[in-house]
């Protein structure tokens, strides 16, 4: 008799290959590492087995914390792009102080993030 561990997992692993399938995950580079249940949506957690590679243009400006040359491409760039995409480079512009300070300063609030998704999860249950 197989024990209620094996039988659940092998339900977890049906589940993530369903949602593989779902959503096109064509990359067998890309594992789908784990699926939780919010209200509303789903979340996944997902991960590449390879550096992902830089992008040609902004090449790694925020990986290097260089927030300046980063702000000029968007601002030089922003008439060009997809009108979903200025959306969204117009909401960095409108908060770059915020995320200037984000990669300049050691600090983050992941902690107290996850402290709250505890609180909310016991609350749930």
């Amino acid at each position: 008799m197989k024990s209620d561990k094996t039988i659940i997992r092998k339900i977890h692993m049906e589940q993530l290959h369903f949602i593989t399938k779902l959503l096109d995950i064509k990359d067998p580079n890309i594992k789908i590492l784990d699926i939780i249940n919010m209200d509303t949506h789903k979340e996944i957690i997902a991960k590449l087995d390879y550096e992902a590679p830089s992008c040609p243009d902004c090449g790694s400006l925020m990986k290097k914390k260089e927030p300046e040359k980063f702000f000029e491409l968007i601002e030089d760039n922003l008439k060009q792009v997809h009108p979903i995409f200025q959306t969204v480079f117009k909401t960095f512009l409108k908060d770059k102080e915020k995320i200037v300070n984000a990669l300049q300063l050691h600090y983050s609030n992941a902690k107290l993030e996850a402290t709250n998704n505890l609180i909310k999860l016991i609350k749930r249950n």
